[in-house]
């Protein structure tokens, strides 16, 4: 398949120097990147679904509520 796109300048450049640095064609540099970070169903953290125990029953469902109480915590901690 062939997919044509505009980069920003500053991504262009980005891709045409680590694309260098690899040894590689941007073509196949962005095709290695996009391959390493999308999956079949676009989330990239999927695999890391039950891998960690949290201790926390209803994280899944509150996850939320815990990242906010804890961004308030350190900024809290900051004032």
């Amino acid at each position: 398949m062939a997919l044509t796109i505009a980069l920003a300048d500053d991504i262009e450049k980005v891709v045409t120097e680590q694309a260098r640095a690899a040894g590689v064609s941007p073509r196949d540099f962005v095709n290695q990147t996009l391959s390493a970070t999308l999956t079949p169903n676009g989330d990239p953290l999927d695999e890391f679904i039950g891998r960690f125990e949290s201790g926390i029953p209803d994280l899944g469902r509150r996850h939320d509520d815990y990242l906010s109480a804890t961004y308030a915590d350190r900024h809290e901690e900051e004032s």
